[in-house]
């Protein structure tokens, strides 16, 4: 008690650090339930019997709420991860909080399909044993992601993040469209995307001596280094698979479902927003101390920080809807370099190339 008495002392000597400390807290009372917070969506109400997910990366994070309220609302939910082990302890986790909630409305059920996004051998595996079990997709949820404190390359030779955030994930895409196809109530996919693409802008890719745009050195070894300083080369690509994603989302959309009226999937992408997670556990030191404190004053819970992939996933608002990034559950402009179309073209050249070999 000694504390709060000393503190109530100081503020009753000095009226003006007691309104200064009152405003302050209020000013961070509103940021955070005005805009922190964000907004919520219908998502989380549907009801969704007989419908089927795979959420990639559900063992924590956003991808692990994410899956417990499609398995809470009915859904038939595909955990896709690299740890079997992980993946089954968080499928009893769900089924405790589930059982708890006395809000359910109709519970689903949960199954383990391993996936480790580092190996294309392993994506193909991943899609061959779900095609195995008869299912016809609903709704396929790109969640999974990671964050590197250095750059490293997989056995197929793309950079890691490059491979586990986008390529592995764009590989699945193409691997499981001819069973969304066949889906006569209509298929969406979901790209959890990120405002991270905003480290990085069109000068990036600028190529002096050829005067042209390339990011295919940031992509396969050799890279090309956007920084000298490896933390904000780190932060830049992890940027630039965050745009990546974005050319994912505008490039199937045109080429497969724009000028297509026979075709029933939509693809969009979201920014889930500042979110605690365990996503920078390989930051430096001195960066998960600075992180982990704005992580608790300014960012969103997992919850919070789901509502966009469920809204995408799961609310009538954008059935039919294609094509976009949205951001607090509205479509969004995403930074300019995304419009950027000889990098948009190329990056469709590079998936089709690292999938090809895998389709067959």
């Amino acid at each position: 008690m000694l504390f709060p008495s000393f503190l109530c002392s100081v503020l009753s000597q000095h009226p003006y650090l007691c309104a200064a400390s009152a405003l302050l807290v209020a000013s961070y009372a509103s940021l955070r339930y005005f805009v922190i917070n964000g907004v919520s969506t219908n998502g989380e109400e549907q009801n969704l019997n007989g419908k089927i997910f795979i959420v990639t990366g559900a063992t924590s994070g956003i991808g692990s709420y994410t899956a417990q309220v499609l398995y809470r609302q009915g859904g038939k939910v595909y955990l896709a991860c690299r740890s079997e082990e992980k993946a089954l302890e968080m499928i009893r986790t769900i089924r405790e909080k589930v059982q708890k909630d006395q809000s359910l409305s109709g519970v689903g059920s949960l199954h383990f399909l391993h996936l480790d996004l580092n190996d294309l051998e392993s994506v193909r595996e991943c899609a061959k044993e779900f095609l195995k079990t008869g299912d016809t997709l609903d709704c396929l949820i790109n969640n999974a992601g990671c964050v590197t404190n250095s750059i490293r390359y997989t056995k197929q030779g793309y950079e890691e993040m490059m491979q586990a955030n986008v390529l592995g994930h764009h590989l699945l895409i193409e691997l499981l469209w001819q069973n969304m196809e066949k889906n006569p109530r209509g298929s969406r996919i979901v790209i959890v995307a990120s405002m991270a693409h905003m480290f990085v802008s069109d000068r990036d890719f600028w190529n002096e001596q050829t005067k042209t745009y390339s990011l295919l050195n940031h992509v396969k070894k050799p890279v090309t280094k956007f920084s000298s300083i490896e933390y904000i080369d780190v932060n830049k690509q992890y940027g630039l698979t965050k745009l990546c994603n974005i050319y994912q989302v505008f490039n199937i959309h045109e080429q497969r479902i724009k000028n297509n009226p026979n075709c029933k999937i939509t693809i969009n992408c979201c920014h889930p927003g500042a979110i605690r997670s365990g996503l920078v556990r390989e930051a430096p030191f001195y960066m998960t101390i600075i992180l982990g404190l704005m992580q608790l004053l300014f960012f969103k819970n997992v919850k919070q920080g789901s509502q966009n992939t469920l809204h995408l996933a799961c609310s009538p608002d954008v059935q039919g809807k294609s094509g976009a990034y949205y951001d607090d559950c509205r479509v969004t402009e995403p930074r300019p370099v995304a419009g950027n179309k000889v990098l948009r073209e190329e990056f469709a050249r590079l998936c089709e190339e690292v999938c090809q070999p895998y389709l067959s």
